[in-house]
């Protein structure tokens, strides 16, 4: 598989993490807008919309394009992501959008699950719109991890991602960034 291959695993897993919520934890309230200044109940319909953005694999030089589709349902407290992922994703070419659900309350929108594809995802967001998180027992045995810093306003997303890859691949990492901008 080619090095773009694994950044595109680490990509995916993170973006996915960071807007989708795999049945799981983090908490996006923009820091300075959505009417709450920070400080506030978690605002998830300022995330409602459309986003467009790029990815840039800094380790190897690709670039590609991603984006994602929100809706919420604040009755429910719910919130559903379609995430596509342009490139060649673990070497299967470009895959389908995907569609993931998640759960939120005033505090926080989780993402804490599991995926055949991705692995285990952890991911917290705090208050501030700071972003953490990660995939582990990632099916594909050439990827220890993966890790993700980042953070999240109303109309902006920037992530920083780690691609650690394990000694059957010969070790190392790879980084990269992902920005997403509200349309």
């Amino acid at each position: 598989m080619r090095a773009s291959s694994w950044i595109w695993l680490g990509l995916s897993v993170m973006l996915i993490a960071v807007l989708a919520g795999c049945h799981g934890a983090s908490s996006l309230i923009p820091p300075d807008n959505g009417g709450n200044g920070g400080n506030g109940a978690l605002n998830v319909k300022a995330y409602e919309g459309n986003w467009q953005g790029q990815w840039v694999n800094i380790t190897f030089g690709g670039q590609g394009d991603a984006s994602v589709q929100v809706t919420v349902d604040e009755a429910a407290q719910t919130a559903q992501f379609v995430v596509d992922l342009d490139g060649n994703v673990l070497g299967a070419g470009d895959p389908p959008p995907i569609t993931f659900n998640a759960t939120y309350d005033e505090n926080s929108l989780t993402v804490d699950g599991s995926s055949a594809l991705f692995g285990d995802v952890s991911f917290e967001a705090a208050r501030g719109g700071d972003l953490t998180g990660s995939a582990t027992n990632v099916p594909n045995a050439a990827i220890d991890r993966v890790d993700v810093t980042g953070n999240a306003t109303s109309t902006t997303i920037t992530l920083n991602y780690t691609v650690t890859f394990s000694a059957l691949a010969g070790g190392g990492t790879a980084t990269g960034t992902l920005t997403l901008n509200k349309q």
